[in-house]
């Protein structure tokens, strides 16, 4: 089972399509959670009206959409995870399909698939190549819409840091790729990334590298502090064994050359 995972907050102007495309999948094996902050428009009411089978909403109680990616794969049942945006849709009825045989046929653990994009009523605009082998340093080949996942690696990230409002798909991204060798690549479009004036990306442009460029620090610091405990034990084993070699060439050594000493002027 698949479970999609959409935040939302005041969505009402597109989730009508985002939700449409979901309906309209031939694989209907999955669950939709909503993790919605205090919408006060009709985004609710659209949700609820949808008539999606196996829908829930989880009601976050704190703002930003790292918080409500974190209560909605935390209560995600599925054996596949994936989130959409309230604005973006899969590309056509059978992304979910395809998907599925994917992961069986591939024992994959992540897939990741090109991706569209589309302006705000809904043309198609461009679409991205996927390849793990061609990465530029923000990784914004990859499209969150057409990356799927299994369970286990959620468990593994464990939760998206709300330290970071705006980059915190960088933030998973850049762990999802560090499992390079467990990805596999579909070179078809599964997603549309919907461009517009009212995106966190459109209006928040500049913290986001801001953002991104903290991540990346923060990464080589771990790094460089998991070399430091290498070296470090590195050092105490050395010490050990110096101590150890001290121990026998003053006490043990003597006392065996003692003994056999001793045994040696009996016989």
């Amino acid at each position: 089972m698949f479970s999609i995972i959409i935040p939302t907050f005041n969505a009402e102007k597109h989730i009508d399509d985002t939700l449409l495309s979901i309906k309209k999948q031939s694989f209907q094996n999955f669950e939709l959670i909503i993790c919605d902050y205090s919408s006060s428009d009709s985004t609710l009411q659209k949700v609820n009206e949808s008539r999606i089978e196996n829908i829930r909403i989880v009601n976050v109680k704190e703002k930003g959409v790292p918080s409500a990616l974190n209560a909605g794969f935390d209560a995600s049942l599925g054996e596949y995870l994936c989130w959409l945006n309230a604005d973006d849709v899969f590309l056509n009825k059978n992304t979910l399909l395809t998907l599925n045989s994917k992961f069986k046929e591939k024992n994959a653990e992540i897939i990741i698939g090109d991706f569209c994009e589309m302006n705000s009523i809904g043309n198609i605009t461009n679409i991205h190549m996927y390849s793990k082998n061609i990465l530029d340093y923000r990784l914004t080949n990859i499209f969150t819409g057409a990356l799927f996942f299994k369970k286990e690696i959620w468990n593994q990230f464990s939760e998206f840091s709300n330290e970071y409002k705006y980059s915190f798909e960088y933030e998973f991204l850049t762990f999802i790729y560090s499992k390079k060798k467990y990805i596999c690549e579909i070179n078809t479009p599964l997603a549309c990334l919907r461009i517009h004036n009212e995106t966190l990306t459109y209006n928040n442009f500049n913290t986001m590298n801001l953002e991104a460029l903290r991540i990346q620090k923060n990464m080589s610091s771990m790094k460089r502090l998991k070399f430091y405990e290498i070296i470090k034990f590195y050092g105490f084993f050395r010490t050990l064994l110096n101590l150890f070699i001290k121990i026998y060439f003053k006490i043990v050594k003597p006392y065996w050359l003692k003994i056999f000493n001793l045994y040696y002027e009996k016989n």
